[in-house]
């Protein structure tokens, strides 16, 4: 080394200790970051390390099985929301870098020598991957404050649909809405926010001094992060929303201070259309307590109708007095009702009507959410309820009527099964969704039920017999010599009766399955088709879609009767009854409607020319012969076709047209459709057209409509 012999060897010394230093620090960042142009050498059968992942969105990527193996994970990342201790066993921590987010678990002994850091502090953050119990989790987390930061500047405005994908879980996201309600414990206050489709939880860390009940009928914007609330097979079943505090929440538009100061609207103009009115908003009304359940329902009623509220206060309210309701309209069938309801009461009280009424006038839903009188028989009580129930009968329907058991007595169990009663309480009915969805117009009743207010409102008016011990002593001889003889008449009839039993049911089947279906080819008779006939008219008139009637004739059906038998009849009829149903779809409907007639149904059509395609596939389908043992049948068959979209016709004028097309088809010449005209019904269904002789045959071509069938002949 020439450049040696100017450098003295004193000067080397230091020179080589900093070459030492630089050479140990290559080797321990090679051996931190494996994934560099350095290599680890491995010993023979030594298993390779676990390179430590740096970014939060490859640890919050890693599939279950990659997390479970825990690999070490170390990266700088900013505090979002911070919890210390979530259950005395542990912490846990939203933390966001550049790349994504992700949660850390924090052991409960953690030591937080400055205090646990607020959110937006950058941190150095340390641990392992876990499976977490939905997306991957940083376990085992050391967090280190490093220095002030902030909070992320930018957050994706998600709806409420978007978050229940889980696509989103423990990014930092921000939703909008109105706050309904305000729940607080010990350690987190919860925000609940009508979002524009749903409500969700915002929940923070609750800060002393904070008064969060002024966000209630604030519509705000909340930025934090997306949590996943989970089972425990990891399947995600509802999500929430961790904001660090009131800095991450914007207020767009100020509740309305002093609600009870507001004007009061009347319960019948909840919810109708209003242009000026901001619904999501809460509404102040006014009315007689008809009900209170404290702590979690209350009914009122003014001079247009009633209305029941959910309510958490608990001061109880007598029947009779006024109060001020405050609260968010929903809509929950017949009539809105409030959610989140405050109220104020006063010492005013008004006398309440209450009108009887039938189960039949219930269901009606006229006097939905008011005090009503009903005339019913107790037929049993749900043990398993949650609440005192009654299971009444009154004329075809059966109710129950419901009392929490905190305002109920011995006085309501100690009526017997049968007494006749008269209920007095609110009538709620249950909206049946599936049937309203099928109807045009108001909703449908599924039920109702009575909410009574006290154990007073149960009257009863006639109680069943009872036998005391005195009168079964009396007559116990004679009960135990009537026993005997009916012991001895069941042990010999009883299996007797069993056997009748069966055959009687088995009987009410096969008789009512006959009485709607054609004994020889199993199809549908007029009665069955008339019902699916009307009801495929109401669904074409509801959703402007197309009905078709194929009505089908065999020709020269009685020469085959008469040729070769009814047995061979028969046999066509069945064979036809299987062509077509192999040709129509399973929402259409095949019919016999007597002798060699079939009627075919096709709903929801909406192309053009689809029932004359179908008509065209019978036409050809029923061309082909029929093999009866060493016989080959010809036959064919004659088709009448009318397609109606959104016309006002009934069944019976439907069927006189079809009926008027199908008769023109045989006289066109047999073996083709014929597509109805208005001019059919003025021409007699056994004239032929002038074009077409009498005595043409069975395979005679319809004009644009026949089938390209060919003829079969008989061996």
């Amino acid at each position: 080394m020439p450049h040696c012999s100017y450098i003295s060897w004193r000067c080397c010394i230091p020179v080589s200790f900093v070459l030492a230093l630089v050479a140990s620090s290559v080797l321990a960042q090679s051996s931190a970051h494996p994934d560099s142009t350095s290599q680890t050498i491995q010993q023979p059968g030594a298993t390779k390390p676990l390179r430590t992942i740096i970014t939060l969105r490859e640890a919050h990527n890693l599939s279950t099985e990659k997390a479970r193996r825990g690999y070490p994970i170390h990266l700088r990342a900013v505090v979002t929301y911070l919890n210390p201790s979530i259950d005395g066993k542990r912490g846990g921590a939203f933390l966001q870098d550049e790349t994504g987010g992700i949660y850390a678990i924090v052991p409960a002994n953690t030591e937080w020598p400055k205090g646990p850091p607020a959110p937006g502090t950058l941190v150095d953050v340390s641990g392992i991957s876990a499976p977490g119990d939905f997306a991957p989790v940083i376990d085992n987390s050391l967090i280190r404050a490093i220095a002030p930061s902030h909070l992320p500047l930018r957050a994706t405005t998600v709806t409420l649909s978007h978050l229940l994908t889980g696509t989103d879980d423990c990014r930092w996201v921000q939703i909008e809405g109105v706050v309904r309600d305000v729940r607080d414990s010990a350690t987190h206050v919860t925000l609940q926010v009508a979002m524009a489709d749903g409500t969700i939880g915002a929940t923070t860390v609750k800060q002393p001094g904070v008064d969060y009940n002024r966000l209630v009928d604030a519509t705000v914007r909340i930025r934090g992060n997306a949590g996943t609330l989970f089972n425990s097979k990891r399947q995600m079943t509802a999500s929430r929303l961790y904001f660090p505090g009131l800095q991450t929440v914007t207020i767009l538009e100020p509740g309305r201070a002093g609600i009870f100061t507001q004007p009061t609207q009347s319960l019948d103009s909840l919810s109708q259309f209003k242009p000026t009115l901001s619904w999501p908003h809460r509404v102040h009304v006014a009315g007689t307590v008809t009900l209170h359940w404290p702590g979690r329902s209350l009914c009122i009623e003014d001079d247009t109708q009633g209305l029941c509220a959910q309510s958490s206060q608990s001061t109880p309210l007598a029947v009779g007095s006024s109060v001020d309701l405050a609260g968010f309209t929903t809509l929950a069938g017949f009539r809105p009702s409030l959610e989140n309801a405050v109220f104020n009461a006063s010492p005013n009280t008004h006398p309440i009507a209450i009108p009887v009424i039938t189960s039949d006038e219930a269901l009606k839903g006229d006097h939905d959410s008011e005090p009503v009188t009903i005339e019913a028989r107790l037929i049993g009580r749900d043990l398993e309820a949650h609440d005192t129930t009654l299971v009444l009968e009154s004329g075809k329907s059966v109710f129950r009527a419901i009392l929490p058991k905190a305002l109920t007595n011995s006085y309501l169990s100690a009526i017997r099964i049968g007494s006749t009663l008269n209920i007095t309480g609110i009538c709620s009915v249950q909206f049946d969704s599936s049937g309203t969805l099928l109807s045009y117009g108001g909703p449908q009743a599924l039920r109702f039920w009575i909410l009574l207010r006290s154990p007073q409102d149960v009257v009863i008016l006639l109680s069943p017999p009872w036998w005391t011990g005195a009168r079964l002593r009396l007559v116990l001889p004679f009960i135990l010599l009537i026993t005997l003889a009916v012991a001895v008449w069941v042990l010999v009839l009883r299996r007797r009766v069993d056997q009748k039993t069966r055959a009687l049911r088995e009987s009410r089947e096969l008789y009512r399955h006959m009485a709607l279906h054609d004994t020889l080819t199993g199809l549908p008779t007029r009665a069955l088709l008339h019902d699916h006939l009307q009801t495929a008219l109401e669904r074409s008139r509801r959703f402007k879609k197309g009905v078709a009637l194929l009505m089908l004739d065999l020709d020269n059906f009685k020469h085959i009767n008469d040729a070769f038998g009814h047995a061979s009849g028969d046999q066509v009829l069945r064979t036809t009854a299987e062509r077509l149903s192999t040709i129509i779809r399973k929402t259409d409907s095949i019919a016999r409607m007597g002798g060699d007639e079939f009627i075919v149904l096709l709903n929801d059509l909406v192309k053009p020319g689809q029932a004359e395609l179908v008509a065209a596939k019978v036409v050809s389908a029923l061309s082909c012969p029929v093999r009866i043992g060493k016989l080959e049948l010809a036959v064919s068959a004659s088709v009448g076709v009318c397609t109606i979209s959104g016309e006002s016709v009934d069944a019976e004028a439907l069927l006189k047209r079809v009926d008027a097309a199908m008769y023109r088809a045989k006289a066109s010449g047999r073996g083709c459709f014929q597509v109805f005209t208005d001019d059919l019904i003025t021409t007699p269904h056994h004239q032929p057209p002038a074009n077409v002789s009498p005595n043409a045959g069975p395979y005679v071509q319809c004009e644009m409509h026949a089938s390209s069938s060919s003829e079969a002949t008989a061996l």
